[in-house]
């Protein structure tokens, strides 16, 4: 196996062990300009895995329109 393999193999398995099987206290979300990001989000407090989102951020390209700010 070449090195490259195998460093990628240790990452995956380290990675790997951290998998919880109770849902977290609080996701923290970098948003970005793609609003999916926040969708996504969503679908963690839908199916429970989280109990509350703190999304960072603020207006952009695309929220700037709308006259919300985030806090």
């Amino acid at each position: 196996m070449s090195m490259t393999l195998e460093h990628a193999r240790r990452r995956w398995d380290y990675q790997s062990s951290f998998k919880r099987q109770a849902p977290s206290e609080l996701t923290v979300i970098c948003c970005a300009y793609n609003l999916r990001v926040c969708d996504y989000a969503c679908e963690f407090l839908k199916q429970g895995l989280t109990k509350q989102l703190l999304i960072s951020g603020n207006t952009g390209n695309w929220t700037r329109q709308w006259g919300l700010r985030c806090l």
